[in-house]
């Protein structure tokens, strides 16, 4: 969760700097918020079915193009 707060802040650092549009910096921030959320839930289940609907969900993520949900590919 750490982590995640750091990003954000660093994030929040460029925008003020580079002006990256707050959309962005939000839409990043849910993104790693919500894979950390699902790796979690993986972490605590022992079902296969359960580890399998993580990992889709995390590809679909990645099909759309949000480059947050390639940070957490498999750790």
């Amino acid at each position: 969760m750490a982590n995640i707060a750091l990003k954000l802040l660093l994030e929040l650092g460029k925008g003020f700097v580079g002006r990256i549009a707050w959309r962005f910096v939000a839409e990043r921030f849910l993104t790693r918020t919500a894979v950390a959320a699902l790796r979690k839930l993986e972490r605590m289940s022992s079902n296969q079915v359960v580890d399998d609907t993580v990992e889709d969900i995390i590809a679909q993520l990645e099909g759309r193009g949000l480059p947050a949900a390639r940070e957490y590919s498999r750790k």
